[in-house]
């Protein structure tokens, strides 16, 4: 696959501007800072519980990189998919490398640019984040989350199906981790899940920034391996594979 810089500047802007004019995204984008806002409206003296500064974050985090980069990210390769666009593109001049990239970057720019938005809104000290570990979590959770959308994109029909076929992994990975609190059994599954790192990091925050552990950066690590091995071998089995 071969990358030329013109071509995928073109087609970023693109994607950006398709992005941004499309209602749908729009309003779920809106709804993440929304529900964070709302939330924290209903308790008092926000500044002064930490509990709920570290369940305001992790709520929104995992939201928006759960609606913003996989369920967008999976209807919007649906609906290329659908219109024939992806194919028109995959049999031109464009490889499937410059496609991919332009799809990828948007939603993950926007998903951090959502999460950074939640970190004002939710009344978390920024003393407490250790920014480092923080970026690179959030890092490799969007990309993951925006791969597993795409995957789920690619093998639905339409954007009706994709619609309904993310609902499964937003109770995974997102219901799961945010009540993991509630249930032995959830924290045990939410434990090898990449939304449950995110959670876990934060938490960690909350109780004075307690280091992650090893295994959590393998499961970060070894899901996004995972999701990149599934998209690469079911874009190929489409047949959407270019020189």
């Amino acid at each position: 696959m071969m990358i030329t810089r013109h071509k995928t500047t073109a087609l970023l802007n693109f994607k950006f501007r398709e992005i941004l004019k499309n209602k749908t995204f729009l309003v779920s984008a809106a709804m993440v800072p929304g529900f964070v806002l709302m939330y924290r409206l209903l308790f008092d003296d926000v500044e002064n519980m930490s509990g709920i500064q570290v369940f305001l974050l992790n709520f929104g985090v995992s939201y928006a990189m759960i609606m913003v980069g996989m369920f967008m990210s999976a209807t919007f390769l649906a609906k290329d998919k659908e219109k024939q666009t992806l194919r028109t593109w995959m049999t031109s001049s464009v490889s499937s490398l410059e496609y991919l990239v332009s799809m990828i970057i948007p939603f993950l720019v926007l998903t951090i640019l959502m999460i950074v938005m939640v970190i004002g809104i939710s009344g978390m000290n920024p003393e407490a984040i250790d920014f480092p570990v923080f970026i690179l979590v959030i890092f490799l959770s969007s990309l993951t989350a925006i791969i597993l959308g795409m995957l789920v994109g690619l093998v639905s029909k339409n954007q009706m199906a994709a619609s309904n076929n993310s609902l499964l992994f937003v109770f995974i990975f997102f219901l799961v981790p945010t009540f993991s609190d509630m249930n032995q059994t959830l924290e045990r599954i939410s434990e090898f899940l990449f939304t449950g790192v995110v959670s876990n990091m934060i938490a960690g925050f909350g109780e004075g920034g307690l280091p992650l552990a090893m295994q959590d950066y393998l499961v970060l690590i070894g899901s996004l391996v995972l999701a990149i091995v599934a998209f690469i071998m079911v874009y190929r089995k489409n047949g959407f594979e270019t020189d």
